[in-house]
């Protein structure tokens, strides 16, 4: 029984030594076992019985990033971080300034829309500065128009 548990403590501290030792950078691996049972290892064999031992090796290391070219700074974490904000700041900006516009012309073609609802006779002043007034086929064809255009601006 105490032969069995020390084969055991044996083959563990091997392996554990495998695992740490030089041997791993070896090329070949074998593995044998002596008269007396015990599992040995080594870069050598070390009877005919030894059989080599294939070993996964490690992958290789992931190539360094891309060096920045000589002259340009590469730019902190902070730096990166603020130019980031920047960006999303005027991006916020411009949604906002979009959105007040869209406001904006939606007020216009509302306005437009309730005067050509209210009826009566409509008019253009021309480049004289004479009054135009305009038919029934006209009012109808812009009150068209302004129905749409709220419909475009005032969603």
């Amino acid at each position: 029984m105490k032969l069995r548990i020390k084969q055991h403590l044996v083959f563990l501290l091997s392996a554990c030594l495998l695992g740490a030792s030089p041997f791993v950078l070896a090329e070949k691996i074998y593995k044998w076992v002596d008269n007396e049972g015990n599992v040995h290892y080594g870069s050598q064999p070390g009877s005919k019985k030894a059989e080599e031992i294939k070993i996964n090796t490690l992958p290789a290391p992931a190539p360094a990033p891309a060096a920045q070219p000589a002259g340009q700074p590469q730019p902190s974490f902070m730096e990166s971080y603020d130019k980031e904000q920047q960006e999303k700041a005027d991006a916020a900006a411009k949604v906002e300034k979009e959105k007040e516009a869209r406001a904006k012309n939606c007020d216009i073609v509302r306005k437009r829309l309730t005067n050509l609802e209210l009826g009566g006779r409509l008019y253009e002043i021309d480049e004289k500065g004479e009054r135009s007034f305009l038919s029934d086929e006209e009012i109808q064809k812009r009150l068209q128009q302004a129905k749409e255009d709220v419909a475009k601006w005032c969603q």
